[in-house]
């Protein structure tokens, strides 16, 4: 495993002392009067999913203990809960948090990939039980529905592979790597499309065709980090976060074939795309890296030109989510949710 994710590991428990993010340049913004805050029983969601008319949250404590609450959207009421299971022995540093690095809803479930026993799980959306499990290629983390399909990309494989969501099973490995270890794939999304897995050690977004055709690699450089961020498809192009958890995004042109924009962003950690604009999560800290409020920014799509800013969280709002019709973050023992604005 790559000191990528040890860093990101170490930086999710301690996020808002590691931004180390300065004042310079904040942009004004306005608190949100209107936001509603959930308390949760430890550190750290890192991703919401909407599912069986519940809010599904993957999360850790201190990055020693995984587990998948199942909320009620409106008071946050915990209504089920799935503690993730024991990593195996000389993995513990990393513990259940980054066995379960990503969640996906598929076929009516919720889905989560084990990285370290080569699983992929099925949930039941509401009770969250185990329905089946998926023996998979080596260390599976990030997942998309795409096409009618699950896929997974599979780091220490160079690969990716799909997953027939209707009979539980493996039905294509696609080789995405050179084959090196280090050439890992990490992030994976979909356009609508075609799918685009980032591969961190050699700057490249690969695209592959819903049948499993690598149609061809574009070189990103530094922009394909291994952080726990997305690829954010937009027309035209794609947003990508710079490595491990920077504050800088860059857009790929696919007519330009080249990265032809890039903002920074005060703290940032985690983005999505909501009603064709990109929203990007964050803080506002000071040259010491102690953040004091949670910030979230809206950029268009084709240009990252700043469009308007929310305040919200006594610390940060990171990793957006949409769901329910508003916008959900994380500020270390709680979810936040505000409107789109």
């Amino acid at each position: 495993m790559r000191g990528g994710r040890r860093r990101a590991a170490v930086l999710i428990a301690t996020i808002a002392t590691a931004l180390g993010i300065g004042l310079s340049g904040a942009a004004s913004a306005a608190a949100d009067p209107a936001a509603s805050y959930f308390p949760l029983p430890s550190c750290c969601p890192m991703q919401e999913v909407q599912a069986g008319g519940g809010l599904v949250v993957l999360g850790d404590e201190n990055g020693e203990h995984g587990y998948v609450l199942r909320l009620d959207p409106a008071t946050g009421a915990v209504t089920g809960q799935l503690d993730l299971f024991v990593s195996p022995v000389g993995n513990n540093d990393y513990a259940n948090f980054f066995s379960a690095p990503k969640l996906a809803v598929a076929d009516g479930s919720v889905w989560f990939s084990s990285y370290f026993d080569n699983r992929v799980y099925r949930l039941n959306a509401v009770t969250l039980a185990v329905e089946d499990i998926v023996k998979t290629g080596r260390s599976p983390a990030s997942l998309i529905r795409a096409d009618g399909s699950l896929w997974v990309t599979l780091n220490n494989d160079q690969a990716i592979q799909r997953i027939d969501p209707v009979h539980d099973r493996v039905t294509a490995t696609i080789k995405v790597g050179n084959q090196s270890q280090t050439d890992q794939p990490s992030r994976i999304a979909w356009t609508g499309t075609q799918l685009l897995v980032s591969l961190p050690a050699t700057g490249r977004v690969a695209h592959v065709s819903p049948r499993g055709r690598v149609l061809g690699y574009d070189r990103v450089g530094d922009a394909a980090g291994y952080s726990l961020l997305r690829i954010d498809p937009v027309p035209g192009g794609y947003w990508l976060d710079d490595t491990d958890g920077g504050t800088t995004y860059w857009r790929w042109s696919y007519a330009r074939h080249r990265l032809t924009r890039h903002f920074d962003t005060q703290g940032g950690w985690g983005s999505v795309v909501a009603r064709g604009v990109l929203y990007t999560g964050g803080a506002v800290c000071d040259s010491n890296g102690n953040c004091t409020q949670g910030l979230v920014e809206k950029h268009d799509p084709t240009t990252g030109r700043l469009l308007a800013t929310r305040r919200f969280g006594p610390v940060g709002a990171w990793f957006p989510q949409t769901a329910f019709g508003g916008l959900w973050t994380t500020d270390f023992n709680q979810l936040q949710r505000s409107a789109l604005f």
